[in-house]
């Protein structure tokens, strides 16, 4: 019904070169990018990197926003302090209807 693929046996030649980078000398201990470095995991590394960095860059835009309460007792309504036309949009299409950024100078 179906027909097999020939899967030829992988020689004794690439089997090293495509392991060169990981494998480390008879009797030597393996180093550390060895033992982490694989050709075929770097893009699950930048992946992983770039929304580790996005997730923690986006926590910190949310805790500065202006809804936040950090100090109830010192400033109980931070978003009264907000002056009109001001933005605090993480972004917009009418950027000149805005005169000022809103920035959080304390938590």
């Amino acid at each position: 019904m179906f027909a097999r693929a020939a899967v030829r046996p992988v020689t004794r030649v690439a089997a090293q070169r495509r392991a060169a980078s990981t494998t480390a000398a008879p009797g030597a201990p393996k180093t550390l990018w060895q033992t982490w470095y694989e050709p075929a995991a770097i893009p699950i590394w930048v992946v992983v990197g770039t929304a580790c960095f996005g997730a923690g860059w986006y926590l910190t835009r949310l805790a500065r926003h202006q809804d936040v309460i950090w100090d109830r007792h010192g400033n109980p309504e931070p978003w009264n302090n907000v002056q009109p036309g001001t933005l605090s949009k993480l972004y917009t299409h009418h950027p000149e209807k805005f005169d000022r950024v809103y920035s959080r100078d304390r938590f």
